[in-house]
């Protein structure tokens, strides 16, 4: 890559990683009450959203009914889960700013586009790697009766019952 090349992708990245720690810091100075639930993570507050609230489904949410070492170990995992995401959201945002900077070249390369494309699709597969792997995670701590909840929660994501119009 030559350095007209390197210099866009730094250009290109930089404010990513800027803009996110001064987004950050905005948000917990400039909101207070924001900043007090930041410690708690979305599933875990008191009146947790559930998708099914208002309808023939009885069994509480699982993160209300979660022990004080639950919580704890999901605090954890999520922790473990940010880490190993943004080592391949940062990698695939890199390689895709290589990849167009590739692509402005006079004469770009095919086999350096392929290789770049084939690098970004091991991060996609190991990102849903990544992710699937915390899910089976979490749902090994739950109790029984959590998990209901839990498995609910997960097969009302996008790809389950939504391609075919579900609830």
């Amino acid at each position: 890559m030559n350095t007209k090349s390197s210099f866009l992708v730094v250009l290109l990245v930089a404010p990513l990683f800027l803009g996110g720690a001064w987004a950050g810091q905005e948000s917990k100075e400039g909101k207070p009450a924001q900043a007090a639930e930041a410690g708690a993570h979305h599933s875990m507050k008191e009146k947790p959203h559930h998708a099914h609230s208002k309808s023939k489904h009885f069994t509480p949410h699982w993160s209300s009914t979660l022990t004080d070492e639950q919580k704890l170990k999901v605090d954890q995992m999520h922790i473990g889960l940010s880490r190993a995401e943004s080592v391949y959201k940062t990698g695939r945002l890199f390689e895709l700013a290589k990849l167009n900077a590739l692509i402005t070249d006079a004469k770009p390369s095919q086999q350096e586009i392929e290789e770049i494309i084939a690098t970004i699709a091991d991060m996609d597969r190991a990102l849903l790697a990544v992710r699937y792997d915390h899910l089976a995670e979490m749902r090994a701590i739950l109790t029984q009766e959590q998990r209901i909840s839990y498995d609910m929660a997960v097969l009302s994501r996008g790809g389950v019952g939504k391609a075919v119009g579900g609830h």
